[in-house]
């Protein structure tokens, strides 16, 4: 019986609020999380080739799809910066404490960011998970 080429959509969420997503896919249904990311396809004109599956196994940042190189982020508030720490700390020691922005103002970013993730794993990850998989001594049954 030959492997089962599996494809995985992941959901990274960062230490502020905002999110990433990951591509990756197995030939042996098993998760690749502890598989380095990788650059998934080539991009000729930039000198970029694809990385290597790792024992059959690969992951990726879903931005790099359309954007070589990219490491995207979906925020739904902006980090703090080192000059926000700054100023938090001083008013701090004024004895003010500075409240975070509103969560509603988060919340109602959540649906369009979404969104906006479906239709590229839709446009991108997908194709991508397709033309891969023709490439490998996988079972395409489950594609």
């Amino acid at each position: 019986m030959s492997p089962v080429f599996s494809a995985y959509v992941l959901l990274g969420v960062g230490r502020f609020d905002e999110f990433t997503v990951e591509g990756a896919w197995s030939c042996d249904g098993r998760l690749p999380d502890h598989i380095p990311l990788g650059t998934p396809v080539d991009y000729p004109a930039l000198g970029i080739e694809r990385d290597q599956p790792v024992e059959n196994r690969f992951r990726f940042r879903l931005g790099q799809l359309w954007d070589p190189g990219a490491d995207k982020w979906w925020v739904l508030a902006p980090s703090p910066t080192l000059h926000d720490h700054y100023r938090r700390m001083e008013l701090l020691s004024q004895g003010v404490l500075e409240e975070d922005p509103p969560i509603e103002e988060a919340i109602v970013k959540v649906e369009p960011l979404v969104n906006e993730v479906i239709i590229r794993i839709k446009l991108y990850a997908v194709l991508c998970f397709l033309e891969i998989a023709k490439g490998f001594e996988c079972d395409k049954e489950a594609i």
